[in-house]
């Protein structure tokens, strides 16, 4: 167990080595007074991944739908489900961040989708977003069915 550190010694610090844990037990608590402030490294459980989610009411037109990031960081990966039968052809999405493309591999909803598929890629590059961006999921249009879908945007948050 380490060292208690006293209150009133205003700037010191309890420092955990690699690998080390600060446990609070039930019942217990971590105070942080106004103006105090929690510090945590990029990518961190604090920070961590946040997922934002959009509805398209139609992917089978071509067509696209917006969602606001309120943080910064890197989208990680990109999923889209289809809450109904795709027909006719394959459905091409594509990222956008303040509507520049995200360069990601192939985003497509097969021609054979069944309600309930979800397809998803992991952007390579021009993913980060800083807060209050917005991100765009365009179609093509590609289903001859109406087809909505749910996307969701796994970010890694920097702040």
């Amino acid at each position: 167990m380490g060292d208690k550190v006293h209150s009133g010694m205003g700037g010191d610090a309890q420092v955990v080595d690699d690998g080390g844990v600060i446990e609070v037990k039930s019942g217990g608590r971590v105070n942080v007074e106004s103006g105090g402030k929690i510090n945590e490294e990029s990518g961190g459980a604090i920070l961590g991944r946040a997922v934002l989610n959009a509805y398209a009411p139609d992917i089978g037109t071509a067509g696209s739908v917006y969602v606001v990031c309120p943080f910064a960081g890197t989208i990680v990966d990109l999923v889209a489900v289809n809450q109904g039968d795709n027909a006719g052809t394959k459905t091409v999405l594509t990222a956008k961040i303040g509507g520049a493309s995200v360069t990601h591999p192939a985003w497509e909803v097969a021609v054979t989708a069944v309600a309930g598929t979800g397809v998803s890629v992991a952007p390579t590059a021009a993913n980060n977003v800083t807060a209050g961006q917005v991100i765009e999921i365009a179609s093509d249009g590609g289903s001859s069915n109406v087809t909505p879908a749910m996307y969701s945007i796994t970010v890694l948050r920097s702040s």
